[in-house]
């Protein structure tokens, strides 16, 4: 019975093409043979490899860097500020979502996570890890916004020119570093 409903519609044709390897090697001398043709015979001459072209080619392979070869371009400010916001959601997601883990498995462990025992537990840092602590935290979520801000004006085809970026991205580097030291410590 589940013999007949497997082969009714088109989920049991389907499987049994793609898992019966004898139904695919029909379709391979046809691949090879246009593959062949193309590289050997039939190509026109500007788009066929002599022997030392293909040499030529095959050393050149060997030696390539990895591309983007980063040792060629000198740093820009682009570059690190574009990876640290990258950096900054990675951390806001990932700190989100080990809060949110913590608080449901608490009560697994004997932890009652209400808002009385958390203060309680913060207010005992030392004060260097405490402000430590909020500044990084702040600097994130600061960092992140005002780099989104930035990438919504570039959405909007707004201060797109070389001056410009690196003009909105000490901008945004400032306002980061402004509202994070006031959130730090107000």
């Amino acid at each position: 019975m589940f013999g007949v409903i497997r082969t009714v519609g088109i989920i049991g044709p389907a499987r049994a093409s793609f898992f019966n390897p004898r139904a695919l090697q029909a379709s391979r001398p046809i691949a090879a043979s246009v593959y062949n043709s193309f590289n050997k015979t039939s190509a026109p001459a500007a788009y066929r490899f002599t022997s030392s072209q293909r040499i030529i080619a095959e050393n050149a392979k060997k030696h390539r860097p990895v591309s983007p070869d980063l040792t060629v371009y000198a740093p820009a400010l682009t570059w690190y500020m574009s990876g640290s916001n990258r950096m900054a959601g990675i951390s806001l997601s990932v700190g989100i979502m080990g809060g949110i883990a913590g608080m449901t498995l608490a009560p697994i462990i004997g932890f009652t996570p209400d808002s009385q025992t958390i203060i309680n537990a913060v207010s005992t840092l030392p004060g260097p890890i405490f402000y430590g602590a909020k500044f990084l935290a702040s600097g994130v979520v600061s960092y992140h916004v005002f780099y989104g801000i930035r990438f919504l004006l570039w959405s909007r085809a707004k201060l797109l020119s070389l001056k410009n970026v690196y003009t909105t991205g000490y901008i945004a580097l400032a306002a980061t570093l402004s509202s994070a030291t006031y959130f730090t410590f107000f």
